[in-house]
């Protein structure tokens, strides 16, 4: 077993607090997350969310990400094929930060095709040239990187299908973190002897 103080603390984000069974998902989230080391806080973490109060809620939340070393995001999509827009924001936030960010639940489809599967045809066979932009049925452009989620998610942060390789990578990722902040702070020892990540 891991000291208790040698954790590093993740922040749990994504709709998972939105389904019924919101306590086992997170439950299942954390003692995953354990088996690699870390400690994995959720949106539900402090109790009932009051419902009257989203400037409570918001302010709770990114309180939890500031105090987080890293972020595990759920970017599966959320009622339709985008992930839910609070998760966005709060990977958006821990980025800011420059906490580690890895999300999941993304399946192996780019987002091209995943709006295509939900929008319907694409007009990629029928442009009158292959520099055209490729629009959906209404004529708005559809971003097509090869990406598995729009660029400024999939461009800045790993992205895995499966929970487990999220969570082992983020593992890996915080502890480096950390390793190299240690190696940066004057009062954590001989810095000859600390591993500096590159």
């Amino acid at each position: 077993m891991i000291p208790n103080n040698t954790y590093r603390t993740v922040y749990l984000a994504g709709p998972d607090l939105f389904y019924p069974d919101a306590d086992a998902r997170f439950d299942q989230l954390k003692a995953l997350c354990l088996k690699f080391g870390l400690r994995a806080i959720s949106p539900i973490d402090a109790g009932a969310l009051p419902t009257d109060a989203p400037a409570t809620i918001r302010a709770r939340n990114l309180s939890h990400i500031r105090q987080a070393d890293g972020v595990l995001a759920n970017l599966a999509g959320f009622r339709g094929p985008e992930p839910d827009s609070g998760t966005v924001y709060e990977v958006g936030f821990a980025a800011a930060l420059n906490r580690v960010v890895v999300a999941y639940n993304v399946d192996g489809l780019t987002h091209y095709e995943r709006v295509q599967q939900s929008h319907g045809p694409l007009n990629y066979d029928t442009r009158p040239d292959a520099r055209a932009p490729i629009t959906d049925k209404e004529g708005i452009e559809v971003e097509d990187f090869g990406l598995r989620a729009n660029l400024m998610l999939a461009a800045g942060h790993l992205i895995y299908p499966y929970t487990v390789h999220a969570v082992a990578k983020l593992a890996e990722l915080v502890i480096q973190s950390s390793a190299h902040l240690r190696s940066q702070d004057p009062l954590a020892g001989n810095a000859a002897e600390t591993q500096h990540v590159v």
